[in-house]
């Protein structure tokens, strides 16, 4: 796919201005996104993601990935990936391939593997928070999720591909409603806290759809995948948290859930219908008790006994009963 003219997303952006119609979500929580931090009634509430991963059930142990590197090196097109985003960040291309490239199907040291390990990290969270922000200005038009970033040349043509993989799901799609975008929220029931990329009203042909359904929407970004993507359950946690939490806030409607995995080149859809949601939905909360339970038994060694005594209450009384 070719790279979408300037004009040309400025058209579509117009289009996608007119279906946003932010639904009123106020439940007194500020959240500070330098340091990824909610703050409700003067706790520090978890968010979705830290409980997923404070339970194990989304936590990444890279022991394999790492003992893969010391054996096997990497793949070639690894290598074009690292070299460059090294060339982005200002390094000279020779210097830095001829470095890169002798990694190709070699073994690797455990310092190198891990310089490899930190990059890949590292540049994915960088370029997943550029392209949420872009399509949080697509639809909204703030531009103040990164300041900077719009008007930043080098950043938009550096992540070009991806944003214009957004583009073409953008025109294949049809957005009827768009009611959150990258919107912050708080579930007071079990005390836990999300940003939700967007919940939107849309009809998505390739999945069949012959007409507009509830959906909350996450940006996945990678690079071109070698077969089919798919959803993870922890992901199907995520949103049906979300999805459960638009609802009870905002009588949202959502029904579905689909992670975009957005890629130089095109995309993938991972769908969640709503027996999905349904079930993710009882599985996290079985999670979310743990999580309480375990802070509650921490008495005063956890910094807010009262937060996780009162998460648990709510839940009981109306999620429960819970082993």
């Amino acid at each position: 796919m070719t790279s979408a003219t300037f004009s040309t997303a400025e058209q579509l952006a117009a289009i996608a201005r007119l279906r946003y119609r932010p639904v009123r979500i106020d439940a007194g929580v500020e959240f500070s996104a330098g340091d990824h931090v909610y703050s409700w009634q003067g706790w520090n509430p978890p968010s979705v993601t830290r409980i997923l991963s404070a339970t194990g059930v989304s936590a990444f142990d890279p022991t394999f990935w790492l003992r893969s590197l010391q054996t096997r090196g990497i793949k070639a097109e690894q290598a074009e990936q690292w070299i460059e985003d090294l060339h982005w960040d200002g390094h000279d291309r020779a210097a830095v391939s001829e470095w890169v490239n002798q990694f190709v199907g070699a073994p690797m040291s455990t310092d190198d593997a891990t310089v490899y390990m930190e990059w890949r990290r590292d540049s994915a969270a960088a370029r997943g928070s550029r392209t949420h922000a872009r399509i949080q200005h697509f639809f909204t038009g703030e531009q103040d999720a990164i300041p900077g970033l719009m008007t930043d040349k080098t950043l938009l043509a550096r992540d070009s591909g991806w944003f214009d993989a957004f583009l073409r799901f953008f025109r294949n799609a049809e957005f009827h409603e768009v009611i959150a975008v990258e919107q912050p929220m708080i579930n007071t029931v079990g005390v836990f806290c999300g940003t939700v990329d967007m919940a939107a009203s849309v009809t998505i042909p390739e999945l069949g759809d012959t007409g507009p359904v509830r959906r909350v929407l996450d940006w996945k970004t990678l690079y071109p995948p070698t077969g089919r993507v798919k959803g993870k359950p922890w992901q199907a946690m995520q949103m049906a948290a979300y999805g459960a939490t638009l609802n009870r806030l905002a009588a949202a409607g959502i029904t579905e859930a689909v992670n975009i995995h957005l890629f130089p080149g095109g995309y993938q859809l991972s769908r969640f219908n709503m027996a999905d949601l349904a079930e993710a939905w009882r599985s996290y909360l079985g999670f979310l008790w743990e999580y309480w339970s375990e802070r509650r038994a921490m008495g005063l060694m956890y910094h807010s006994p009262a937060m996780a005594a009162q998460a648990l209450e709510g839940m009981a009384r109306e999620w429960g009963p819970f082993a």
